[in-house]
C-alpha cells in the first residue's frame, strides 16, 4: 500500500491527504464532543451548588489546555515516524476515559473528562503535520475546517438522538458515541501516516517544514514578539467565545426554543463548515505568503465585526434567532479558523523561517483554552445572573471589538517587519546528500 501512495502526486496526491486528515480530526470529535449535547440538568444525587455541566465542561477545557502547553514542546519536536502511534495512544486513552465517565460515582465524574480531554490537544497539531508546508496547504487547510465544525455539530446530534430516541443513559451516551468514531479514526489515520513528505516544490512555495528545538522556538518568538503577543490575546479572547456558543450550545438553543431539534447542530455546522471551505480555499490562490498572511488578519477582522453586527440586529429584534445564530457562528469561525492551521503556515512561510507552523498554532492555542477556563470561572465566581444567550451577547460584543483592535495592530507590525519577498525568495536551497536523506526520512 505504501508503494502505491508513493506514486501519488499532484490532485490526487491531495484528495488522497485531503480525504484522510478530514475523516481522521472529524472522528476525533466523536471522542471529544459528544457528552456536550445534553445539559446534565436534574442529575439524582448531584447536590453541589456548581453546575454539573460546566464542571464537566470546564474539567475538559482544562485538560485540553494542558495538553496544548504539552503540545508545544511535543508536537513541534515529533518525528514523523512516530505520529501513527502517537494518534493511536492518544485516543485509546481518551476513549477509555469516557468509559469511566458512567462507571465512577457521580462526584469523580469530572476527573474522567479531564482526562479524556489531556490526550485529545495533541491530535489536531499531529495531523497537521501531515499538511503543512504544501502548496495545497490552504485547499488542505479547508477540509480540515469542515471537518471540526461540521463533526461538532455533526457528534452532539448523534449524541442527542442516542438519548432521545434510543434511551441512551446521558452518562453512557459520551462512550458509545465515541466507540461508533473510534475505528474510523484508527484507520483514517494509519491512511493518512503513508502520505509522503511535501516534495521540493513545496518547499520552494511554503519554506522547507521541520521539528524546533527549544532554542530555535525562543528565537523566532523573540523575533516576532509584538506581533505574536497580539495574535496570542486575540486566541484567547475567540477561543472564549467559540467555546461558549460550542460547549453549551444545547443550553443556548433551548433558550432560543429549539432544544427539541436534535439536528440542528449538525445543519448548522454544515453551513458554517461548506462556507469557510470555499473562503479559505479562495486563499490559496494568492502565491505570495506575506500577502496572504496580511490578508488574513483582515479577514480576522472581518468574522469579529460580523458577529458584533448580527448580534446588534439581533439585540434589536432586526434578525430572528436562526439567522442569528447562523450569522454568528459564521462570524466566529471565519475569525477562529484561520489561528488553526493556515495563518501560522503563511507565517512560517513569509518569514522564511525553518520550523513547523504547529509552534504558533500550540502557543496560541495554550493560551486561548486557558482564557475559556477563567471567563467559565468569571461567569460562576462573580455570580453573572445572565441566560447562556444574554452572556453570549455581551461577550461577543466586548471581545470581538477587543479582537479587531489587536489584529490591526498585528497586522501594522509585520506589515512593517516582514520582508517583501515573492515566492521564488524562498527557493530551495541545494542540500547536502546527508541532510537531504534526514529531511526526507523527518
Amino acid at each position: 500500500m505504501q508503494k502505491v501512495v508513493n506514486k501519488l502526486a499532484g490532485t490526487a496526491l491531495t484528495l488522497y491527504i485531503l480525504v484522510f486528515s478530514f475523516i481522521t480530526y472529524f472522528s476525533m470529535y466523536g471522542l471529544r464532543k459528544p457528552f456536550s449535547a445534553t445539559t446534565y440538568a436534574n442529575i439524582d444525587g448531584w447536590t453541589s451548588d456548581i453546575d454539573l455541566k460546566v464542571l464537566l465542561v470546564v474539567s475538559q477545557v482544562l485538560g485540553y489546555t494542558i495538553s496544548k502547553f504539552i503540545g508545544i514542546k511535543v508536537i513541534t519536536e515529533l518525528n514523523r515516524q512516530y505520529r501513527l502511534q502517537a494518534i493511536i495512544a492518544l485516543v485509546t486513552i481518551a476513549l477509555a476515559a469516557l468509559l469511566l465517565l458512567p462507571l465512577v460515582p457521580l462526584k469523580y465524574k469530572f476527573i474522567a473528562l479531564f482526562i479524556n480531554g489531556l490526550p485529545l490537544g495533541m491530535i489536531w497539531g499531529i495531523v497537521i503535520s501531515f499538511v503543512e508546508g504544501r502548496k495545497t496547504s490552504e485547499f488542505l487547510g479547508a477540509a480540515l475546517t469542515v471537518s471540526f465544525i461540521v463533526a461538532s455539530g455533526f457528534v452532539k446530534s448523534v449524541g442527542s438522538y442516542l438519548i432521545q430516541e434510543l434511551s441512551v443513559p446521558e452518562f453512557w451516551m459520551p462512550f458509545y458515541t465515541g466507540l461508533l468514531f473510534y475505528p474510523l479514526l484508527i484507520i483514517s489515520a494509519y491512511m493518512l501516516s503513508m502520505s509522503p513528505p511535501p516534495t521540493k516544490e513545496d518547499e520552494a512555495l511554503r519554506v522547507h517544514r521541520d521539528t524546533m528545538s527549544g532554542k530555535m522556538k525562543r528565537t523566532f518568538f523573540k523575533k516576532w514578539q509584538l506581533g505574536l503577543i497580539c495574535l496570542i490575546i486575540v486566541q484567547i479572547l475567540l477561543t472564549a467565545l467559540r467555546d461558549i456558543r460550542g460547549n453549551y450550545e444545547a443550553e443556548i438553543w433551548q433558550e432560543l426554543g429549539f432544544g427539541d431539534q436534535p439536528e440542528i447542530f449538525a445543519t448548522l455546522g454544515l453551513k458554517v463548515g461548506l462556507f469557510l471551505a470555499v473562503i479559505l480555499s479562495c486563499f490559496s490562490m494568492i502565491k505570495n505568503n506575506r500577502s496572504a498572511f496580511i490578508g488574513y488578519h483582515w479577514l480576522i477582522m472581518t468574522g469579529c465585526l460580523l458577529m458584533v453586527v448580527v448580534t446588534l440586529g439581533f439585540h434589536l429584534h432586526a434578525i430572528d434567532p436562526q439567522t442569528w445564530m447562523l450569522l454568528l457562528t459564521i462570524g466566529l469561525f471565519t475569525a477562529y479558523v484561520p489561528f488553526s492551521s493556515v495563518l501560522f503556515d503563511r507565517m512560517v512561510a513569509a518569514t522564511g523561517s525553518i520550523g513547523t507552523a504547529t509552534f504558533g498554532i500550540y502557543l496560541c492555542d495554550a493560551f486561548g483554552y486557558l482564557g475559556s477556563v477563567v471567563l467559565t470561572f468569571i461567569r460562576y465566581l462573580g455570580d453573572i445572573r445572565l441566560s447562556w444567550v444574554e452572556f453570549l451577547q455581551q461577550m461577543v460584543m466586548l471581545l470581538s471589538i477587543g479582537s479587531v483592535g489587536l489584529m490591526l495592530v498585528s497586522a501594522i507590525f509585520f506589515a512593517r517587519k516582514l520582508p517583501k519577498f515573492d515566492k521564488q525568495a524562498f527557493a530551495v536551497k541545494p542540500l547536502s546528500s546527508s541532510n537531504t536523506g534526514k529531511r526526507l526520512a523527518g
